[in-house]
Parts: structure tokens; sequence; C-alpha cells
């Protein structure tokens, strides 16, 4: 927190699962309490010390489906002049699911010569049913017809922005064995091709407890980035290939793990990071920067016409 509170940042973006372990009122707390999974988000040391000069726009992820998140992280001008949903509405019952209230969050903003998308692409980990939280997640929200993909399929066309970025939880790709790729969310037909076909350049993912850059997974596709290593237990990368070009992992019990151009991390404190993100013009530069403020694999990006 101290390191994204001193790196000049106008504003933050979350992935997901910014209220962790389960995204509770207890879990963000206040300043004052104290205690096991309390106050994780609003105690002193935690994002009280960026958010006293940067202002956070939230993306959703499984943990934390409840309202507890819109509560506190409040965005209406962003939703309302996108046209975008926040608010918690019933899900029911695809794949044999329970109804349940989850929070719809999906919103666009502009800032500069960018559209930010902040999507929810996400599912409750105690309500799978017949399917997986992948595959839950698709039928809510990315089915065509669907609201979220109608709305949009609907902001992309209306909004032909210079540069566009897309934020959401499940990753398009991973090399984490763990939280793995999502499979229904990649390719031509599904969200991938829905992003690629609006002109988003940059898409930024969570879920797993890693740092990754892909390249496109195709001509057209955007590139993409796992940013998982904001606080919760890391996790360890296995499945190494394309498009997967850099990636680092820890594990407790065994040595740093890497993939692509990563070079085995020593310690953890080499893969706990932020992503620091600038644009120039046309030229959109990516810094990770780990827990100890020590950038690695930056990236700049020409996504001139």
């Amino acid at each position: 927190m101290s390191q994204i509170a001193s790196s000049g940042a106008r504003f933050a973006v979350t992935t997901g699962d910014t209220g962790y372990p389960d995204g509770s009122q207890k879990n963000y707390g206040d300043l004052q309490q104290t205690g096991s999974s309390t106050s994780a988000i609003f105690g002193p040391s935690f994002w009280p010390v960026a958010g006293a000069s940067i202002p956070l726009f939230n993306g959703q992820g499984n943990h934390g489906e409840s309202s507890a998140a819109l509560v506190n992280w409040p965005e209406g001008h962003a939703v309302g002049s996108s046209g975008g949903r926040y608010q918690m509405d019933v899900n029911c019952c695809q794949n044999e699911t329970n109804p349940a209230s989850y929070p719809s969050e999906w919103y666009a903003f502009n800032a500069g010569p960018v559209r930010f998308y902040v999507l929810d692409a996400s599912w409750d980990n105690g309500n799978v049913g017949t399917s997986t939280i992948y595959g839950n997640d698709y039928d809510a929200h990315w089915v065509v017809g669907a609201a979220e993909r109608s709305w949009l399929e609907n902001d992309l066309q209306q909004h032909s922005a210079r540069i566009a970025f897309a934020f959401f939880h499940f990753p398009l790709y991973t090399s984490n064995a763990t939280e793995t790729t999502d499979t229904w969310l990649d390719g031509s037909s599904s969200l991938e091709g829905v992003l690629a076909d609006g002109g988003v350049d940059v898409v930024f993912n969570g879920h797993a407890h890693i740092y990754e850059r892909n390249g496109p997974s195709a001509v057209g596709m955007p590139v993409s980035y796992v940013t998982g290593g904001g606080g919760a237990t890391l996790e360890p990368v296995s499945v190494c290939g394309a498009p997967d070009l850099f990636a680092l992992g820890w594990s407790g019990s065994s040595p740093g793990t890497a993939c692509g151009g990563g070079t085995k991390p020593t310690s953890a404190d080499q893969v706990f990071h932020f992503l620091s993100v600038t644009v120039d013009g046309s030229q959109v530069t990516v810094t990770p920067t780990d827990e100890l403020g020590r950038a690695f694999d930056q990236q700049t990006y020409d996504l001139s016409p």
C-alpha cells in the first residue's frame, strides 16, 4: 500500500477479490477494529494509506459476492454516465444452482484518451450446482443476449476510444494450475472476441495469485495480464506455454516458479506486486512493481492507429 501511495497514480482499478477472504463488511472493517479477517481493507495500515490520495474503481471477484462491495465503493457517476449496472440482483437457477443475490458490477468511464471497462466475470464458490464457477459466470453474464454482454457490446460500439482497457476477475489465460485459464471466456465467440472486436487493447485479470503477462492469443486479440499479487497467499506457476510470455509465482512449501521469460524469484517479495500503467499519447507503459518498489518486466505498447 505504501508503494501504491507513492507511485504517483491518479487512480486505482481492482481486478476483483478486493475484500479478502470473503468480502464481508467485517472483512472491510474500519479504522478501529482489529482481529482475524477484520478491517483487512480499511484498517489504518491497509487501503487508507493509498486511499488518502488515490480514488479507487472496484471490480467484482468470487470472494465477496455480497452488498459490502457496492456500499464501500460507490461508483454512481461512472455507472450512471455509462448506463452500467451496480446493484444486487437475484440469480436463478442455471445449472441447478440455488437462487442467490449477487452484485452486478459493470460500468465504464473515460480518462484522457482511454476508455476503461470494469466488468463482472465472477461467481460464488459455494453455489456451483452441476457446472463450475467459470461455467456459471458465463451463463449469467456472457452468453449472447445476457444483460452484461449486451451492455458491453453496445458501449464498445458507441465509444470508439483511441485506447481501451478492460478489467475483470476470471483470467483469459493463466499459467496457474489452481485458478486456471477460464476457457469459457476465450475465443472469438466469447468475451475475448467481444473485446477484440470492440478495440480493447489490454485486459487486466485477477483470480490467480501470481503475476503474468500474455501476448495476444491470435491476431487481433488483446494483450492480457494477470495481476493477483495484492496480498493474499501467493500461488505457483507451472502450466507454461503460449500465450504466456512472462510469469512469476511462489509457494510457501517450494521455491519460486517462473514461466516464459520470467526468472524464478528467490523470495515472495518479488511476487507481491501492483501494476503501474501510464499513458503518453498512443504509448502505454505497464510497469509491474513489487512490494519493495522494484520494477520488473516493464513493457511499452505503441497503440497508434
